[in-house]
């Protein structure tokens, strides 16, 4: 699912995404821009979760691909014979 583009039936679309949610855990979120128009346009990106998972990041990814910060992760992944997510090896 991670990085997977889909459309939203009205012109736009948003992006699924591997985040932590704000237990630490793994979880997939949607993210997408949008205008706003408080005092001018402007665009701004907004996240909704999806869904989560029991998965602890620190139990589950090899070390170094989870953001330190609680955003998106970048990149492409797999999934270890060790059951860890990692980078997708080339």
């Amino acid at each position: 699912m991670h990085n997977r583009v889909i459309d939203l039936g009205d012109g736009t679309t948003a992006t699924l995404a591997i985040a932590p949610d704000r237990s630490g855990n793994l979880a997939v979120f949607t993210f997408s821009d949008v205008e706003t128009v408080a005092y001018d346009i402007e665009r701004k990106t907004v996240g909704a979760w999806i869904f989560a998972t029991a998965l602890p990041i620190a139990d589950f990814c090899e070390p170094g691909i989870a953001p330190k910060e609680r955003c998106a992760f970048t990149g492409d992944f797999e999934i270890t014979p060790q059951q860890k997510l990692a980078r997708l090896s080339t």
